[in-house]
């Protein structure tokens, strides 16, 4: 069964007169001895086709490996994408290697040296190699690794991937401790190293069932693959190009790197991982969680699409995205730390802790009106759009902006926007007006009439709330006496007015059918419409509306008697049974 896994498998053959591209059987003849410590990789490898020995039958463990044929051999076993023509001086466009060279160069693997050059048929030093395939892995720094005893040799650029290969396991020095950084890798130690890193490969595109092992690479698309069991990782490779691949019912000791796929879709389904990262060079990639997936953690390093629609909340997430690039997000997670990338998306989901971080720049963060937070932190410019609720947003920079009031705002920050109105801290707690800073409570109130009568201050607004419930619970007022010296107009609604000074009025649009009262704020901006069913806001700017109910929290009932503005940019609504006050 494992070797039905990779039948697929494109050979690794290299394409240099040492090895010829002639058909027939390649098995290690007598006339060279294989070393013990790779035989058995290298015996894997002939019987799959992954590598050929010359016209002689011999595969040349001790050979050189070339810059190109490590390209190669990394490009055939993950599927790079096409990059463009080769930009390095010294690859002719003819070269056998120069498509190579440009796919692993277009997916920053290789880099070529200070004068621009690749150097592509040099022998590729051990540390070289390490640098590449460290790359193509995502390995991050090593956490614990030893010292080499040569540990002096090895160049600084080089120091991170030697030692994070070898904690990995990858890589190991000679008896003698050392890891001979400078020394040419050879073919055995290519296939050696190679092997350990890729672990089983499936290149058919089929269905497969029960893997195990350490790490899995999957370089072409269609593929499902139903019970895998893996102490290692699993690379979604390059390969799948837009393809897709579902996994189920399978276990990652390690990562899951999402590297292929496109929108259509990569699906996890009742699978367990302890990391799964995006990072797709470039088009669209969805990642799909489903039924009881659980994922600890997971980490943007490009843009991309997740939609976790598993019962289980993803635990953390982390977008270390490029500046132009746009994360997706739909579904629930606990932590989520927006630390690059140009925007961050919101779709239907809960997030409990939303961190903007310090090196955030032109950043946006869109939230859906069926999208909840319950804490953001900015601790860097952000703007905040979109109907989203926020329960609390802690402000600790500059340059932020709200387009809607959370709850309770925390301003550590010498101001903030919020929804179009400059708040500026001074140490103080607020219940809602402009003045002051501090913790800023700006969370929908709901009061009773008795509440209401007692708890409301003295602002305009709040005065003339006062008036009106006790004009409604005075018998003996009548509108049409209030102030015998002015006539009341016959209006649909006459029965709301308030006072006899006429200060608050009832609707800008007394006589329009179904409209109870309305209010326009100073600005120009903010309808606000009271009905029988609710309160209903509109956005003059492009007409979007948004209604507050008894259903959504924010009314007593939904007869809404009259609106008055609170100054600002929210209004008071007094209810037949209540009242509320919606900050906007």
């Amino acid at each position: 069964m494992g070797k039905r896994w990779k039948q697929g498998a494109v050979s690794l053959l290299s394409a240099s007169a040492l090895m010829a591209l002639g058909q027939g059987a390649y098995a290690a003849t007598s006339a060279e001895t294989i070393p013990a410590w790779a035989s058995a990789e290298i015996q894997t490898w002939q019987e799959l086709g992954l590598l050929k020995g010359d016209q002689n039958g011999l595969v040349r463990p001790n050979g050189a490996v070339t810059r190109a044929e490590l390209a190669a051999m990394l490009n055939r076993i993950y599927g790079y994408e096409a990059g463009g023509a080769a930009s390095f001086a010294d690859v002719p466009a003819q070269a056998w290697y120069a498509a190579d060279i440009a796919k692993v160069a277009a997916a920053g693997i290789m880099q070529g040296d200070a004068a621009g050059n690749a150097t592509p048929l040099a022998n590729v030093t051990r540390e070289q190699a390490a640098v590449m395939l460290g790359r193509a892995l995502h390995l991050s720094a090593a956490t614990s690794a030893g010292a080499f005893a040569d540990e002096g040799q090895i160049a600084a650029w080089a120091k991170d991937a030697v030692h994070a290969l070898q904690e990995a396991g990858y890589i190991s020095g000679t008896p003698a401790g050392d890891f001979q950084p400078k020394k040419s890798l050879t073919r055995a130690e290519a296939v050696k190293m190679l092997n350990g890193a890729m672990g089983t490969l499936i290149a058919d595109g089929a269905a497969h069932d029960g893997v195990n092992g350490g790490n899995l690479t999957v370089n072409k698309a269609g593929s499902t693959l139903t019970g895998l069991n893996l102490t290692g990782s699993l690379y979604i490779a390059p390969g799948v190009g837009d393809g897709e691949v579902t996994i189920e019912s399978s276990n990652v000791g390690g990562t899951i790197y999402v590297l292929g796929g496109g929108a259509h879709t990569v699906v996890l389904k009742n699978t367990k991982a302890a990391r799964l990262v995006v990072d797709k060079a470039s088009g669209e990639i969805r990642v799909k969680l489903e039924g009881d997936t659980n994922i600890a953690n997971v980490e943007f390093a490009s843009g991309g699409e997740l939609d976790n629609g598993s019962t289980q909340p993803v635990g953390v997430v982390v977008i270390k995205a490029k500046p132009t690039d746009t994360v997706h997000w739909k579904g629930d997670a606990k932590e989520l730390t927006f630390a690059s990338g140009l925007t961050f998306e919101g779709a239907a989901g809960h997030i409990s802790k939303f961190t903007a971080a310090s090196g955030l720049k032109n950043a946006k963060i869109a939230l859906a009106s069926d999208f909840d937070l319950d804490t953001l932190t900015a601790d860097g410019p952000v703007q905040v759009t979109g109907e989203g609720k926020i329960a609390t947003a802690v402000i600790n920079a500059e340059g932020v902006e709200l387009s809607k009031a959370p709850g309770v705002l925390t301003l550590n920050a010498k101001s903030a926007t919020v929804a179009g109105e400059t708040k500026t801290s001074g140490g103080t707690v607020s219940t809602g007006n402009n003045s002051g800073g501090g913790v800023i409570d700006l969370s929908t109130k709901l009061y009773s009439y008795e509440e209401a009568s007692s708890k409301l201050g003295s602002t305009t607004a709040e005065v003339q709330v006062k008036q009106y419930i006790a004009f409604l619970q005075d018998p003996t007022y009548k509108p049409s006496v209030a102030n015998s010296a002015t006539k009341v107009p016959d209006l649909t609604n006459a029965t709301t007015y308030v006072n006899s000074s006429f200060d608050v009025k009832p609707s800008i649009f007394a006589s329009l059918r179904g409209v109870n009262t309305s209010v326009l704020d100073a600005s120009r901006t903010w309808l606000w419409l009271g009905t029988n069913d609710g309160v209903t806001r509109v956005r003059l700017t492009d007409n979007d509306m948004k209604s507050y109910t008894l259903a959504s929290g924010d009314l007593k009932d939904d007869k809404v008697l009259l609106l008055i503005s609170d100054g600002r940019t929210g209004v008071y609504a007094i209810t037949a049974t209540g009242v509320s006050h919606i900050q906007q």
